[in-house]
């Protein structure tokens, strides 16, 4: 489960795509599984804004902009 992986194939594909970023959201959420999946179900019910989902399903894996810095 890279969710990493995942999320940067996800934003390349919407972007080719020219999706609208407000779209993203809805987009996303569909095809989440398991622990992301479970991190969305758990914000508030209007929560559509991709920026705000990204970042609860990546706290959910334990993945902060320090820890995604040290990778990288």
């Amino acid at each position: 489960d890279d969710i990493e992986h995942y999320r940067t194939t996800f934003e390349r594909i919407a972007t080719v795509c020219q999706s609208p970023k407000e779209e993203w959201a809805i987009q996303l959420i569909p095809l989440l599984k398991g622990k992301a999946r479970s991190a969305y179900v758990l914000m508030d019910i209007d929560s559509c804004v991709y920026e705000e989902v990204k970042y609860v399903i990546l706290a959910k894996y334990e993945i902060t902009k320090d820890k995604y810095r040290k990778r990288f």
